[in-house]
């Protein structure tokens, strides 16, 4: 499609501007949403965890603003949101199907991370990255005497992928998959916690991960903290199995247990 002036919009996409946050005090997170942006579009959560929380404890709002198609949109999600805007899944001009680029990576442990991005960069060759997770090659021990992880965030042609991968394990990041290799079980993401008071909780899932299964009681004690003490909390935690990703809901003083048959397939068949 042009316009009078001869502009072709076509898919065009933009991300013009987005803020979080609740009440008077807004952060800024236009710049972390571009970094998200795959293809002419974005998909992903609403959380502290991707945007920044401005406000723990509280429930906030995401606001955005962006071009698509040649029309200005304006869009607000709550937290917890799954948001897809524009079109994601349209491939960039230019934008080959194997090329890779490391968008975020942090290594560390509960409240305690360091960002590894230019680390990472740095041992890339061409579109293959091939790592050992260790002190050594993160170049950092912001965790010391603690069992770390890594989180990272990437995309290899129009995908965009978030994992985590537990220290001592090797990242391996190949030209042509558009994931790493790997059919065992992989925490992605878990939070603890309740109402918006919640705690990030991947490290201690990971670690008590035996043979590709996890079965831990969901309470404070083994969740390594209580987010928000004399109220019954959660455990969500989205992972992979088998090349495909599941999400999965525990209440407290319940058993955690995955893979189950009884989660929500998110992507994959």
């Amino acid at each position: 499609m042009q316009t009078a002036s001869g502009q072709d919009f076509g898919q065009k996409f933009q991300l013009l501007q987005a803020e979080y946050g609740a009440d008077l005090k807004w952060l800024d997170v236009t710049a972390r949403l571009r970094s998200l942006v795959r293809g002419q579009g974005v998909a992903f959560r609403v959380d502290g965890e991707t945007l920044t929380d401005p406000l723990p404890g509280i429930q906030k709002t995401l606001r955005i603003r962006y071009l698509f198609r040649g029309r200005v949109h304006t869009n607000s999600f709550g937290d917890l949101a799954d948001v897809r805007v524009g079109n994601p899944g349209a491939v960039a001009a230019g934008l080959a199907l194997g090329d890779l680029k490391i968008i975020h990576a942090q290594y560390g442990a509960g409240n305690r991370w360091a960002d590894v991005t230019a680390v990472l960069e740095r041992q890339r060759i061409g579109n293959t990255l091939l790592v050992v997770i260790n002190n050594s090659t993160m170049a950092t021990d912001p965790a010391p005497a603690t069992a770390k992880t890594l989180r990272l965030e990437y995309r290899q042609g129009s995908l965009h992928h978030s994992l985590s991968i537990a220290e001592n394990s090797q990242l391996s990041l190949l030209a042509g998959r558009s994931q790493p290799k790997s059919s065992g079980l992989v925490i992605l993401s878990a939070f603890y916690g309740a109402r918006g008071r919640r705690n990030n909780v991947e490290g201690p899932l990971i670690q008590a991960i035996r043979a590709d299964r996890l079965n831990l009681l969901v309470n404070s004690a083994n969740m390594g903290g209580d987010p928000f003490p004399a109220q019954s909390k959660e455990l969500f935690v989205r992972y992979s199995w088998q090349g495909r990703e599941f999400e999965n809901l525990t209440h407290d003083d319940s058993l955690v247990s995955l893979p189950n048959s009884n989660d929500r397939l998110v992507s994959g068949k």
